[in-house]
Parts: structure tokens; C-alpha cells; sequence
């Protein structure tokens, strides 16, 4: 719990609705106060809040009361839970043609990883990004979305056709590849030559 500025017991009677929590309130009045020269003070009311806040959270969140007596019941409840490991779909491993994957393996998708380093032709990448199931549309200007089709990967994505020439240098095509690895999780071996 942050402190902000309030200083005594007074100024937070006026703030939260102790209720049944009023021997916290009562041993902020009668206690040492907020002093931020006393370190364990503050935790001390912290701790003693806690219970109060518990209940704050409890009824938000509706918690049965049940179990807010038993921390065993509250673990158990966590537990049952989904993990957020168990909610991720496992990505999909993409077979392309020569031709595609030597625009994936050029393009970086992650910080750390080693490529070939190259131009790219926008055109390759068109075709690459069709070979695996994604639509390609001119908006405006130079900007090109694109929507996946055959493939669920939940949301499309935008890209500047470089200009005055149609290729891609390696600086923007490892931005492209890092926005690429965010929006879709992929790396440099979810892309395989067709046939292996």
C-alpha cells in the first residue's frame, strides 16, 4: 500500500470505510503514526491493513468468505486456474519454397539471432508472406497490410514498402522480423524447406 502524503489517522478515516477492520484504524490513532523516518512502522500498519484490503479484494473478485479462512482452499483455487502456458496454442511450423525461406532466414525475428545479412526484394517478401497464408493489400502510400487467410494467427499486420527502390536493407528487415516475432511469436526455425 502506497502512502501518498497522508500522515495520520485522520486524514484516512475520511478515505476507506474500516467497518469491521476498526482496531487497524484505532492502532493507526493511538500508534506512532506515519513517521518516514519509521520504516517498520509503515509495514506494521501495512500489515494490519492487509486484512481490510483482503476483503476489499475478496468482494471484488467474488471469493466465497469460505475461502478466505483457509489458505490451503485459496492455493487450490489458484491452481485451478489455467496457466498461461497451457493457453498458448503451440505455433505453427510453416514448409516453404526456396524461394520464401531465404527471405525468412534473412529476416531476424530475434535480437540475438545470427542471419545472412542482405537486401531483400519486396517482392520476395510478398511472395513469402502469400506462401504461408497471408493476404497482401496497398492501404495508402507506401503501406501494405497484411491479413492472414489460411492461417489463424489472430490479427494482420502493416508494413512500409521501402522506397525509392523495392528492397528491403537489412536494418529494416530485422524491425520487420522483431515486429514479427511480437505479433506472432515466430523465430528462425518455425520455417522449414518444403520437403524436409
Amino acid at each position: 500500500m502506497i502512502f501518498t502524503g497522508r500522515n495520520n489517522a485522520e486524514h484516512y478515516d475520511g478515505v476507506l470505510e474500516w467497518g469491521e477492520h476498526r482496531e487497524a484504524l484505532d492502532w493507526l490513532r493511538s500508534g506512532p503514526g506515519l513517521s518516514s523516518a519509521n520504516g517498520l512502522c509503515v509495514m506494521e500498519i501495512q500489515v494490519r491493513i492487509s486484512g481490510y484490503l483482503l476483503d476489499c479484494c475478496a468482494s471484488i473478485m467474488q471469493i466465497p468468505p469460505a475461502m478466505l479462512g483457509s489458505s490451503q482452499m485459496l492455493q487450490k483455487a489458484l491452481a485451478d486456474l489455467p496457466s498461461p502456458s497451457a493457453q498458448t496454442k503451440p505455433e505453427p511450423k510453416f514448409h516453404v519454397d526456396k524461394r520464401s525461406l531465404k527471405v525468412f532466414r534473412t529476416i531476424p525475428f530475434e535480437p540475438s539471432h545470427r542471419t545472412q545479412q542482405g537486401e531483400i526484394p519486396w517482392a520476395d517478401f510478398l511472395h513469402a508472406m502469400k506462401s504461408i497464408g497471408f493476404g497482401s493489400e496497398k492501404l495508402y502510400g507506401s503501406v501494405w497490410q497484411f491479413t492472414p487467410s489460411a492461417v489463424e494467427v489472430g490479427r494482420s499486420i502493416q508494413f512500409h514498402k521501402p522506397h525509392p527502390t523495392a528492397k528491403i536493407p537489412f536494418r529494416i528487415a530485422r524491425n520487420m522480423g522483431w515486429s514479427l516475432n511480437r505479433a506472432y511469436g515466430w523465430e528462425g526455425d518455425t520455417f522449414s524447406l518444403e520437403g524436409d
